[in-house]
């Protein structure tokens, strides 16, 4: 599933919301980004406004050329990429869990009790 959620910065204190979990078979920048485009249009958002996207580094979503926030960019202008730093996080802790026969045994267990399916 694709997400899409949006943070508003309008009032005191931001607050993401969760606009769509979407189902794609293509991967690609192009239809990633026309997925995103539909929802923020759904939804009636001013995409003069968007002035910020931050997606994992997978070449679809971060790619210069033909990822989804190239693609976005040619309808929001101000929509400035950053990298999503919690997303490097998760993968440091990860792999630092990975590493130990502790984390190992922890994570495999807690997958068999707790099921994401």
């Amino acid at each position: 599933p694709f997400r899409n959620a949006v943070r508003n910065a309008d009032s005191h204190w931001p607050a993401h919301r969760l606009l769509a979990v979407t189902d794609s078979d293509l991967t690609t920048g192009q239809a990633l980004a026309d997925i995103m485009l539909q929802t923020l249009q759904k939804y009636k958002f001013d995409l003069s406004k968007l002035v910020g996207q931050s997606y994992d580094g997978a070449a679809s979503m971060s790619g210069r050329h033909s990822g989804v926030q190239t693609i976005i960019r040619k309808t929001a202008p101000n929509a400035h990429y950053n990298h999503c730093h919690s997303h490097s996080s998760n993968l440091v802790v990860v792999k630092s869990c990975q590493r130990t026969q502790f984390g190992r045994n922890f994570f495999w267990n807690f997958r068999t009790i707790v099921r994401y399916d």
